[in-house]
């Protein structure tokens, strides 16, 4: 499919003027593991079209509500004032470009570890500031008011309970929640290697939070867009729920320190050195923002640990085309890092499916 060819009709129709073009048409955007991601600009296009737009495109296995759940979280989130682009269209029909899709706002910077990043001392300098950067922004976060969100998911007959059918079954909005649909998930894939893994999350599973917050779900530095040494933007809000602070805190610092980065063996004691430094700086800052229950950590990094090995598991044991598309987490490196970091943190072992090749995004 030619994406400018198929998504031209539908921004004409649905801005009401037949003339409309683009001024620089749509091309791939870095990142995407979950979505196809695009960035265009339009010609002589309405306010809050005048500027550069971004198409986010679902996959085929995406259910329709996943479109509106995130066009929910966006609305709420720049409504509050936090910086997250606005959703400008939102497109349910799956008839017009194949499946569901959003129009959103581009905002301006970049992560500091993207592609679109000016490399220099300018980067070194983003670099060094990335703890209380994304320390600051992810607390800003933590302060909006819950209510919010769960209010705007009533208007729109959405409920935390239809996270599933909004395409985030994986990241439900508790523990207990999470801990059901991954054990439904080890269950139907038959990983029976990994059955001990899951009795120590379902023996050592925290009691609910005092103080449910908005939580990101992938909040790392290449969703955390910076000009400078400020934030300008948050995005790829597709795993956003209601949830422990704690949970969300966990997650940071094990994108941080396990994220899909393979350095060169030589490289890599230095890389792990780096990164661990930025992300013990980010949990300083975090909590010297907001109070933070330290003991929950534990638990929730390794139910993060779990939850992506589970997926990777799942991965090798795909036979057809269907499905959500391997990502860099599949990687065999990278899998062997996040099993270690598990068994560190539990002392269970988990054994993987035999590894088939895949091709990763």
């Amino acid at each position: 499919m030619n994406v400018a060819d198929a998504l031209l009709p539908c921004l004409r129709e649905a801005l009401a003027d037949p003339g409309l073009t683009f001024t620089e048409p749509p091309v791939p955007m870095t990142g995407g593991y979950d979505t196809s991601i695009y960035a265009f600009r339009l010609n002589h296009a309405p306010s809050g079209f005048d500027h550069g737009l971004v198409l986010r495109l679902y996959r085929e296995h995406h259910e329709p509500l996943r479109a509106r759940w995130e066009a929910t979280v966006h609305g709420v989130l720049a409504d509050a004032g936090y910086p997250a682009p606005r959703v400008l269209l939102l497109n349910e029909d799956p008839g017009r470009l194949g499946q569901p899709f959003l129009i959103i706002e581009r905002m301006p910077g970049a992560g500091v570890f993207s592609a679109e990043s000016r490399p220099g001392l300018g980067r070194l300098r983003q670099a060094l500031a990335l703890p209380r950067l994304v320390a600051g922004a992810q607390a800003r976060l933590h302060a909006i008011d819950p209510q919010l969100l769960l209010d705007a998911f009533a208007r729109e007959g959405l409920t935390l309970e239809s996270s599933g059918t909004a395409g985030i079954e994986h990241r439900a909005p508790t523990v207990e929640g999470q801990l059901a649909q991954v054990t439904g998930r080890v269950e139907r894939a038959g990983l029976d290697g990994m059955r001990m893994g899951l009795r120590w999350l379902l023996e050592h599973q925290p009691p609910p939070p005092e103080q449910a917050v908005i939580c990101h779900g992938d909040f790392h530095p290449l969703n955390v867009l910076m000009s400078g040494r400020e934030v300008t933007g948050v995005v790829d809000w597709a795993l956003t729920t209601v949830g422990d602070p704690a949970f969300d805190v966990a997650s940071t610092l094990v994108l941080m320190t396990l994220g899909p980065i393979e350095p060169p063996p030589p490289a890599e004691w230095a890389a792990d050195r780096i990164r661990g430094f930025i992300a013990r700086g980010y949990l300083r800052r975090y909590t010297k923002l907001r109070p933070l229950e330290l003991s929950r950590l534990r638990y929730y990094q390794a139910l993060r640990c779990f939850t992506s090995l589970v997926w990777s598991a799942e991965m090798q044991l795909r036979t057809d085309g269907d499905g959500p598309l391997p990502t860099a987490w599949d990687r065999p490196r990278v899998a062997q890092r996040v099993r270690d970091r598990f068994r560190k943190m539990t002392g269970a072992e988990l054994q993987l499916p035999p590894r088939r090749e895949h091709t990763t995004p």
